[in-house]
């Protein structure tokens, strides 16, 4: 049993503990447990809000993986059709399938469970203090229910090695695992205790709250094969009848249809030859489609996002269709028509001769397509585009953002060499997190040696960072470049006072809290210890106000909740009396029972200065 800490009023009517309740399972989730956490604390009146959680298995769900997709990529201009193709006419692949997949967690929802915590805060007189302590209540009980332990321990990691595996040409092949989901329900109680004149003790009981958390651990050798997907470009080339199909969202066939009387129908490539579909490309993001002959009983053309065009000689860029496009014929005429990337405008009666469609580039280091060059229609032949396109199309809106994406994922391209062709180059910021996007869609896997150069330290300090992008890229660094990461972040001062030169200073000091934060939050006391640091330097002296006023301060006080290091703590707490807080007072009230009583009793009596005695109540 691990003591949280011992309370005595008056009367020593209250031991408040924090302790765990194995499972025995194989690959079980981290143990049931409890924890209590003074909120205020005086001669007479104790408000506590005490906290179990429970780990229960509720389901199982199909993962891919980037690492599990073994792809032998056409090559277009081989043979007359698909089922002559053999390894002459792809790339095969090279990639060694070799990785290690490791459990990850979430808060199960955005605001709510912070949200009834604070409800139930206000409702039990807490007053406006809630607007801060229910994130310190919270966050510091995330660190005790052991997901963070869980998500670090090896043995709680898979590992594959597959080598090459898929034989079909011209084609990719999938595999999957299983994740189980273990879901954490944890239940907020607020309490409070009062010694009365005979030495008895009244409880009150408050109103409870509920806040869960999921766990995402992969079943160890729970493996399953897809069959091969058709992904050849030959058949298109040489006038073949065998174009294959692609499966949508939903695992659905689909692929370049025609639409007539609501009926749809899938066309094979000597249909698409028939209709004589010819793409030209103007610029990195910019082609036009056009189209020689209407197909008989055919009202509407669809080519679903994730198509590419090839160029013929490969000299330019491949690209890779972002939009579902639709070919309309108004009116019934066999000569006008429109492409549009909307097939709900009403077209009757209008036509013209060529439309525009948004396309991003598939090869960073070729020339960028240009009129003249021929290209031709191509299946997706990576499952990776495939799903970057459809995410593309889906997004709310679309920028530059998205060919730094594309290229991270295909060209593993550094935010450098991405700057010398596109203009403006992107920034730390968009870099991050688009980094982080196809880490979230486990379309990347990053090691720390090939991929030198995009994990760049550069991205800790991006202004203005996606907070979520920034939270995962230093986790990253902690674990797998932890001395370099905190030997730069203790120097980068200078970097983060340039941000509240060019814009808001709170927006400057949010990006700046969030990245200490992150320290606090996956760094241990070592990363504690380093973002303590990096707020004490000279350039940042003048901004340190607005650092200190930022709310996500109360993570990195926090810390006096878990640590027993007494240099650490003093540090801490000589912060929180230059600055104090809500948040910092509720740490010193919380501080590691393991630290030396003198450390405690300085935390108490900072505490007692700044929250009310008794918790707004009586």
């Amino acid at each position: 049993m691990l003591l949280r800490y011992a309370l005595t009023l008056r009367a020593p009517f209250l031991i408040a503990s924090c302790f765990a309740i194995g499972h025995a399972l194989a690959q079980a989730p981290p143990p049931d447990g409890n924890c209590s956490w003074l909120i205020s604390k005086s001669d007479i009146i104790m408000t506590v809000c005490e906290v179990s959680w429970t780990w229960k298995s509720d389901t199982t769900v199909n993962i891919s993986h980037n690492g599990l997709v073994c792809v032998n990529t056409c090559q277009g201009k081989k043979h007359f059709l698909h089922t002559q193709c053999d390894d002459s006419c792809d790339k095969t692949c090279t990639r060694s399938h070799n990785s290690t997949i490791r459990p990850f967690w979430l808060i199960d929802g955005e605001r709510a469970p912070f949200d009834e915590l604070e409800d139930s805060l206000r409702k039990f007189g807490v007053g406006e203090e809630a607007r801060h302590l229910y994130q310190n209540i919270a966050h510091a009980t995330y660190a005790k229910i052991g997901a963070a332990e869980y998500i670090q321990d090896p043995k709680n990691f898979m590992t594959f090695q597959f080598g090459h595996w898929n034989k079909s040409p011209c084609s990719y092949a999938e595999k999957y695992y299983t994740d189980r989901r273990y879901r954490a329900t944890l239940v907020y109680k607020l309490r409070r205790y009062t010694t009365m004149p005979d030495g008895s003790t009244l409880t009150t009981d408050g109103p409870s709250s509920n806040g869960y958390v999921n766990l995402w651990v992969p079943i160890k050798g729970s493996f399953t094969d897809d069959r091969p997907q058709i992904a050849c470009a030959c058949s298109i080339v040489k006038e073949g009848t065998d174009f294959g199909l692609l499966k949508d969202e939903h695992g659905n066939e689909t692929g370049v249809a025609c639409v007539h009387d609501g009926t749809t129908k899938l066309l094979g490539g000597a249909e698409l030859k028939d209709i004589g579909l010819t793409f030209e490309g103007h610029s990195l993001s910019r082609f036009t489609v056009s189209v020689k002959n209407k197909p008989p009983h055919c009202e509407r053309i669809i080519i679903p996002a994730g198509f590419e065009y090839v160029c013929a000689d490969g000299s330019a860029q491949d690209v890779l269709q972002v939009q579902d496009m639709t070919i309309e014929f108004p009116g019934g005429s066999n000569f006008g028509y429109i492409a549009s990337v909307d097939p709900f405008i009403d077209f009757a009666g209008w036509a013209r001769s060529q439309t525009d469609v948004r396309t991003l580039c598939l090869n960073m280091r070729k020339p960028s397509p240009r009129p003249g060059k021929p290209f031709f229609l191509s299946m997706p032949r990576d499952p990776g585009t495939l799903r970057l396109a459809r995410l593309t199309r889906d997004a709310r809106f679309g920028g530059p953002w998205d060919q730094v994406r594309l290229w991270l994922y295909t060209d593993r391209a550094s935010m450098d060499e991405m700057g010398k062709i596109l203009i403006p180059g992107p920034s730390p910021r968009v870099y991050l997190r688009e980094l982080h996007t196809l880490v979230k869609e486990r379309l990347i896997d990053l090691d720390p040696k090939a991929d030198a150069k995009i994990v760049d330290d550069r991205l800790l300090v991006a202004a203005y960072p996606d907070e979520e992008a920034l939270e995962w890229y230093v986790s990253w660094k902690l674990q797998h470049q932890q001395a370099a990461t905190l030997k730069f972040v203790r120097s980068a001062g200078k970097a983060l006072a340039e941000h509240f030169k060019e814009g808001k200073p709170e927006d400057a000091a949010a990006g700046a809290m969030a990245l200490v934060a992150a320290l606090a939050k996956h760094g241990g006391d070592e990363g504690t210890s380093a973002a303590l640091e990096l707020l004490g330097d000279k350039a940042l002296e003048p901004y340190r106000g607005a650092l200190m006023a930022d709310n996500r301060a109360g993570m990195l006080f926090g810390c006096l909740t878990r640590t027993s290091d007494a240099g650490l703590a003093g540090k801490l707490l000589d912060l929180a009396e230059a600055h104090p807080s809500v948040s910092a007072a509720w740490a010193c009230l919380n501080v590691d029972p393991a630290l030396p009583e003198a450390v405690r009793t300085r935390a108490e009596k900072l505490a007692a200065r700044v929250l009310p005695p008794s918790g707004g109540g009586s």
